[in-house]
């Protein structure tokens, strides 16, 4: 990890901040930064908790859950903060801007459900402000707080934007500080822009992400740190997935009008994940396990209050379950975010197992070659490197123009192993071999140069440098790099 400075997240200035003092405190030692991680985890857990106990416990939805509003609000809160699947925002370091990110939309909502319900809400409103520039200097995504203000509103309290116009223009002025820190930092970090990827094609896409996210919230294995999703070529390719997203949405939209305060969890789903999941393609990033850390905890919500419903239809002994049920669930979960974090302990070991899991990814690959390197693993860093090559073909390209550069400075052994992974991804190109041949010869390895020459002229006899270099290192002469 690099140090941090403003430049790292220049457009996520508290990040910055929090992740300087983190070096101030311990340079690159990583265990203050997650110390840090997990505190913050912790806080959003605690607002999460009073968020939905209050919710619960509210005017509207008092008379239905009574004293049940603490319990189902504290094992929302328990599921969530020990769910596997945020593993990846709470122990990958850089990650803190979606923890922070969610402080911030946490916060804006419970000062919010705290102001609606005070005689004297203004202190509350200012604090729901202030939460909402939090997450918004934060992390970009945490501008939908105002959106999400909004629906709880209008769903579960049923009032307006006409009832509290300061409020909502303090909330909505967000997107102005949100303006103005993309215009003073860099706008790579919205990742919108120049990215590449259709936005037709990624929306598609997202359907059948969407649908893996929901199955991992239920039954969070595998999990990936790089998924390395490729793009959907057609509709029919994600017609399966695309039920199960539109059968959510479909019953979001019949609930804002049977169960509305029960919609707000839906619509929450969806605004919270709309920044990622939607028409704007996040550079060529197509899925990541981090995008559910928040939007986790709506669909946990869902599910413990479907079950208590059901446990209080049923009755019986099926309704007194419930503890020993929760523990065995939370402890289950825990486990497994134990395991996943074990698997984070060493960069090689977090790579070996995005591998093992998706094997077709290139840059996983690379990530691995680049650990390995690091690790004094040489040769088994250019084992990784040749299968990421040989997976991604365009870097051949890449390394072959790298090649040449260093041929050209003199640096021949760098210039021969660049050559060779080059060939390693493009085969059947008679140039690559010409050139290594040059670059072996240059190094003084006469005889590997021949093999090479004669390699690129059984690809392509018409090769006349081939043919000439051949001859030239059988005379015993050194041909340039071309």
């Amino acid at each position: 990890m690099e140090s941090p400075g403003l430049e790292t997240v220049s457009s996520r200035p508290l990040v910055s901040l929090s992740l300087a003092l983190n070096y101030a405190a311990g340079g690159l030692d990583p265990r203050g930064y997650h110390v840090v991680n997990v505190a913050l985890h912790v806080a959003a857990a605690l607002l999460l908790w009073g968020l939905v106990r209050r919710t619960l416990a509210g005017p509207r939805l008092g008379p239905t859950f009574g004293a049940a509003a603490g319990p189902l609000a504290f094992a929302t809160a328990l599921l969530w903060v020990v769910h596997p699947l945020g593993t990846e925002a709470v122990t990958y370091v850089v990650q803190r801007t979606e923890i922070m990110a969610a402080l911030g939309i946490l916060g804006t909502l419970y000062a919010f459900v705290r102001g609606a319900a005070s005689p004297r809400p203004g202190r509350w409103w200012a604090a729901a402000v202030a939460a909402c520039a939090f997450g918004v200097a934060s992390k970009e995504s945490a501008a939908v707080a105002p959106l999400l203000v909004l629906a709880y509103d209008r769903l579960v309290l049923r009032g307006s934007l006409r009832r509290r116009p300061a409020l909502y223009a303090g909330l909505f002025a967000s997107w102005a500080l949100l303006a103005l820190l993309l215009r003073q930092g860099r706008l790579e970090h919205v990742a919108i822009l120049g990215s590449g990827v259709p936005p037709l094609a990624y929306a598609r896409t997202q359907l059948a992400v969407v649908a893996h996210y929901l199955r991992l919230a239920v039954w969070p294995h595998p999990l990936v740190l790089d998924y390395g999703w490729p793009l959907a070529a057609g509709w029919a390719e994600v017609a399966r997935p695309a039920l199960v997203v539109v059968a959510l949405a479909a019953a979001t939209l019949w609930a804002l009008r049977r169960a509305p305060a029960a919609a707000f969890l839906g619509v929450a789903f969806f605004v919270l994940l709309a920044p990622t999941s939607s028409v704007l393609p996040i550079g060529n990033e197509i899925a990541a396990e981090r995008r559910m850390y928040l939007p986790l905890a709506a669909v946990i919500a869902a599910l413990v209050v479907a079950v208590w419903r059901m446990g209080r239809r049923v009755g019986g002994p099926a309704a007194r379950l419930g503890v020993p049920a929760l523990a065995l669930v939370a402890a289950l979960l825990g486990l497994a975010a134990a395991r996943r974090n074990a698997v984070y302990a060493t960069e090689v070991g977090i790579w070996r197992d995005t591998i093992a899991k998706r094997p077709d990814n290139a840059r996983a690959h690379q990530n691995l070659s680049a650990a390995l390197k690091r690790a004094g693993r040489t040769d088994d860093a250019l084992v990784a490197w040749a299968q990421a090559l040989r997976l991604s073909p365009e870097q051949g390209a890449a390394r072959f123009n790298e090649a040449n550069a260093a041929y050209l400075q003199g640096r021949y052994a760098e210039a021969s192993r660049l050559y060779a992974l080059a060939a390693l991804s493009l085969p059947h190109v008679a140039r690559i071999r010409t050139n290594l041949g040059a670059s072996l010869l240059a190094e003084g390895k006469r005889e590997e140069a021949i093999q090479q020459f004669e390699e690129a002229l059984r690809l392509d006899p018409n090769d006349e440098m081939a043919r000439q270099n051949l001859r030239l290192a059988r005379g015993g002469f050194t041909p340039p790099a071309r």
